[in-house]
């Protein structure tokens, strides 16, 4: 009797290890980065390894600013990676890669925007003394959603930090630069495309 009562506490044992192993625990949020698929319908993120992992979120805001994103465009967010289903939760986006944003871009004084890539710029500013547009300021640049259809825009060179915001309008690209020091307007420039997106 005492052997059954054995076998079967062993039993019990094997078995609340078993589906201890099982039940899967809560996942750790990750860094996940890679570029925007979004054909057929379906948002996917895809690695430099050539993986392809559904995004997918439970946060509203979080839900609006993926829905934003186009093909070709290069997410950085938090979230829970399962690797069966081969799918991500996103739970905040932490930097974005815009590709409509990559090109050259002109404002009303022929100051020349040029996004070279997802993360550096340059800015060209008119001489008129040689009829031509110089280099004034290279930046390395990041954006983030913001409230709205807007963006926020991070720029930074080797003396200071500007902070701002992007909204596409029309074609156009709204640039609102805002003071560190007092959160006010520093400059609101509205630009044009100059190379075809």
């Amino acid at each position: 009797m005492n052997s059954i009562r054995r076998l079967t506490l062993q039993i019990l044992v094997v078995c609340a290890s078993v589906l201890a192993f099982a039940t899967p625990s809560r996942a750790q949020a990750v860094t996940v980065r890679g570029l925007i698929d979004a054909a057929n319908g379906r948002l996917q993120l895809v690695t430099k390894y050539d993986e392809m992992y559904l995004l997918d979120t439970l946060n509203p805001q979080v839900r609006y600013d993926l829905q934003r994103l186009r093909q070709g465009d290069y997410l950085v967010a938090r979230g829970t990676v399962d690797e069966v289903r081969k799918l991500v939760v996103v739970e905040a986006i932490e930097n974005l890669g815009l590709r409509e944003l990559i090109g050259m871009w002109s404002s009303a004084k022929s100051e020349v925007y040029e996004f070279q890539d997802f993360t550096r710029l340059n800015l060209y500013l008119p001489n008129q003394q040689r009829d031509s547009v110089e280099i004034a300021g290279q930046y390395n640049y990041a954006v983030a959603p913001d409230q709205g259809d807007r963006y926020s825009i991070f720029l930074s060179d080797n003396r200071s930090v500007l902070v701002g915001s992007i909204e596409f309008k029309n074609q156009r690209l709204q640039l609102t630069v805002l003071d560190p020091k007092t959160g006010r307007v520093q400059q609101n420039v509205s630009l044009s495309p100059l190379t075809v997106k």
